[in-house]
């Protein structure tokens, strides 16, 4: 489950007056700071959903789930989002067993929508961690090459099924609906057992470079390990 915390919106100020003996009447502003939830069904049978939750501690509804968007696939493994909200007010999040990408619309947060949804992408499956760049491109670590098992979205028996079947996987840079600009494979002919398969990433703008992290979701995966960083 993943957790992002939004920058405050600007909002209108609604007046509203309570005529009291005491009183006087005061502007009350709407929540302008929300927490949003990648979030599933531990029993696995209602829908894959976004929630909305106010963030701001001055409300009253602090803490409530305010709003809330399904994706309408079950059982996904709701994992990894964009580590913060962009600039477009969108935002990227991975079902990880199904290989499946939403974009949500969070630019107006109590009226959350789906803009679009898709698999994989330059023949690589399972995307990870998702980086925007300068150039209003979004780059991506997909774990895994593609196979006929990409979109298994049962958690009970993917990780055992794919054990044996997992091979290296790459980076792709796209646009935020998932048009491939280009992409490259992680394997490295040097590693004997070559077992990567990319997770996270840190941007090095100044150089044009990149550093990603090469660790299996996989837990039983026994044989992979996380020793390497790529550049």
């Amino acid at each position: 489950m993943m957790r992002v915390r939004l920058k405050p919106f600007r909002s209108l100020v609604v007046a509203s007056c309570t005529l009291l003996a005491a009183a006087s009447c005061r502007p009350v502003a709407p929540s302008n700071e929300y927490l949003f939830v990648w979030a599933g069904d531990s029993a696995r049978t209602a829908s894959d959903f976004l929630a909305v939750i106010d963030a701001d501690p001055a409300t009253a509804k602090y803490g409530a789930v305010v709003a809330s968007v399904p994706t309408g696939a079950v059982g996904t493994h709701p994992h990894h989002t964009e580590a913060s909200l962009g600039p477009t007010g969108h935002l990227l999040a991975n079902g990880f067993h199904s290989g499946q990408t939403w974009l949500f619309d969070l630019t107006t947060p109590r009226q959350p929508s789906i803009i679009t949804a898709f698999g994989d992408l330059a023949n690589f499956s399972r995307p990870h961690t998702y980086l925007r760049l300068a150039n209003g491109h979004v780059l991506v670590s997909f774990q895994y090459a593609a196979s006929a098992n990409s979109h298994d979205t049962a958690a009970d028996n993917h990780d055992a099924m794919m054990a044996n079947s997992e091979t290296t996987g790459g980076l792709v840079e796209m646009d935020e609906q998932g048009t491939v600009i280009r992409s490259g494979s992680a394997v490295d002919t040097t590693i004997a057992d070559r077992r990567l398969y990319p997770y996270s990433m840190v941007e090095l703008p100044g150089i044009d470079r990149l550093l990603s992290t090469t660790t299996n979701m996989n837990s039983k995966d026994t044989l992979a390990t996380a020793q390497w960083v790529q550049f």
